[in-house]
């Protein structure tokens, strides 16, 4: 019998790669496909289709998580984007910009008296779990099992736990106390 041999994959053979360097092959653990076992490696995106390294063409449901909500290369956002990189990458500093989406923000949101950007979901929650605390007094935190809310000690555990591993109900994961 002729065992046929198969080629191996730009994608699989760059997760081969990665597996040397990076903890699971990849960046984040959320990017390892639970389906396949391996990460889908994108090649580059336009308008609503992104392209793997292999050249296959899909449509992008995924879109940056949201950061994308208007395709890959809308023309607005790459005109902005342009304008600002001209300007120079001012990541350290306070820009004339902050200041008014935080005003426009306010003026959207009628609960929101002040603003406060970050730059990742993780900070994002970190942020808010230390200002409930200040402002409540308190130090526990409900956290939904099975969910990911960031990459900190206060939410960062069992967010993807395998169903006869997750629970038990009757004891509940702690959360550290506040520092």
């Amino acid at each position: 019998m002729v065992q046929q041999t198969r080629e191996v994959t730009r994608s699989e053979q760059y997760f081969e790669e990665a597996q040397r360097v990076l903890p699971g092959g990849v960046t984040a653990a959320a990017r390892l496909h639970r389906g396949t076992g391996r990460p889908f490696v994108a090649e580059r995106a336009s308008g609503s289709r992104v392209w793997d390294v292999d050249g296959r063409e899909y449509i992008d449901f995924c879109m940056s998580f949201g950061a994308s909500l208007l395709g890959h290369g809308h023309p607005d956002v790459k005109a902005a984007v342009e304008e600002r990189l001209a300007r120079g990458v001012l990541c350290s500093f306070e820009i004339k910009e902050q200041g008014e989406a935080a005003r426009r923000l306010v003026e959207m949101v009628p609960c929101a008296e002040l603003v406060r950007f970050t730059t990742s979901g993780t900070e994002t929650t970190w942020h808010a779990i230390r200002t409930a605390r200040m402002y409540t007094g308190r130090d526990v935190i409900v956290k939904f099992e099975g969910h990911f809310h960031g990459y900190h000690d206060f939410l960062g555990y069992s967010s993807w736990p395998a169903p006869d591993a997750a629970g038990p109900a009757d004891q509940p994961a702690t959360v550290p106390e506040s520092e």
